[in-house]
């Protein structure tokens, strides 16, 4: 008796064609991916006040140089970045200007803050600045420059890991220390100068000095030649609403000025928090 055999055929699945659905949303990806482009060249730009050739901002975004003239060319024509002829270079525009002071008029505080930043200005000579997170990230909202040469580091907009600066580490020393792990986890701990914390131990140490002392040490870890001092400013649940800093060159800011430094910082953060309206922690209840 012979027996049939079943042959298992392969059946390529038939190729539907796209509906309209499919068709929208090829074209909102795509237009997600525009927006994710032009916002990292924006940003890019951003990095560096000199500006940047195309090659050179193609190579710094991992863009193509057509891609990245055609986006050029959609943000210039919004004001968003803008053409130098003289250097062949690309800046950040006047728009982008607007939208991003539109963040610091959010943190209404920054107007009220610009009393008691020139305040300590004034009282230490040095450049005094207003910072606070974002994205586990310190920016500078605002500042009165120092009189002095060399005054501040980063710029006003400028983003700088907590773990590498004064107003960072004042912040993470209201952290749990699982908090400080995770953002440790997060962005590592880069070696900015010899002088930089780069291990954790190092770090939760320093962390439990600044919670005794009420101020933080930034002791040229972010730049050789340049110190920073900073205490939180608290909001009404004694949370850490934002830090306040001096920053100067090592030979104006010398260990032996630095205690008294410090609790100036400190005063005028707290005389700062109260001015908004915050609560100093441990402070008893009006």
């Amino acid at each position: 008796m012979q027996v049939a055999m079943k042959r298992d055929v392969i059946r390529r699945k038939a190729i539907e064609p796209k509906s309209s659905a499919d068709h929208e949303t090829d074209a909102r990806d795509s237009g997600v991916q525009s927006v994710d482009r032009a916002l990292s060249i924006i940003e890019t730009l951003a990095e560096d006040d000199q500006g940047y050739r195309l090659s050179d901002l193609a190579i710094r975004t991992g863009l193509s140089t057509s891609t990245v003239h055609r986006l050029l060319g959609t943000l210039e024509n919004r004001r968003f970045v803008q053409f130098d002829r003289t250097e062949s270079k690309w800046h950040v525009g006047a728009r982008a200007f607007t939208v991003g002071a539109t963040f610091a008029r959010r943190r209404n505080f920054s107007a009220q803050a610009v009393p008691y930043l020139r305040k300590l200005r004034d009282l230490t000579r040095e450049t005094a600045n207003l910072a606070v997170v974002d994205d586990e990230f310190i920016i500078v909202l605002t500042r009165m420059e120092s009189r002095e040469i060399m005054r501040s580091l980063t710029k006003v907009g400028g983003r700088v890991a907590m773990v590498a600066s004064g107003v960072g580490k004042a912040v993470l020393a209201t952290y749990s220390n699982e908090d400080v792990s995770a953002i440790i986890h997060h962005h590592g701990m880069p070696r900015l100068t010899e002088k930089s914390i780069v291990r954790p131990g190092d770090l939760f140490k320093e962390l439990e000095k600044i919670r005794r002392q009420g101020f933080a040490i930034d002791d040229e870890e972010a730049c050789m030649g340049l110190r920073c001092i900073a205490a939180v400013v608290y909001n009404d649940c004694a949370e850490p609403l934002a830090a306040i800093s001096v920053s100067g060159m090592t030979s104006r800011l010398t260990d032996e000025r630095l205690p008294m430094l410090g609790q100036m910082v400190r005063e005028v953060a707290a005389e700062l928090t109260v001015a908004l309206g915050g609560v100093m922690p441990g402070a008893k209840p009006a």
